[in-house]
């Protein structure tokens, strides 16, 4: 028995719990492919000696936050 609490509360003082959808875009994983680079993490630049450089967008790993979900994974 909680004593001076509302047992039917959750812990951010809301009387419903919430439930959280799964984000369809991402499939939950709070991450999709970098459309600068296309999901490779380089970017060629012919002026710039003709080499591959790591994405400025996604840092080089290919992937930004989900921008429905935020990186979070669910809405």
């Amino acid at each position: 028995m909680l004593f001076g609490k509302d047992k039917n509360k959750t812990a951010s003082g809301n009387s419903k719990p919430y439930s959280l959808t799964p984000c369809i875009i991402c499939r939950s994983t709070g991450k999709v492919n970098c459309n600068s680079c296309d999901g490779d993490g380089k970017i060629f630049w012919p002026g710039v000696s003709g080499k591959n450089y790591p994405c400025p967008e996604c840092k080089g790993t290919g992937q930004v936050d989900c921008p429905v979900c935020k990186g979070r994974g669910y809405n």
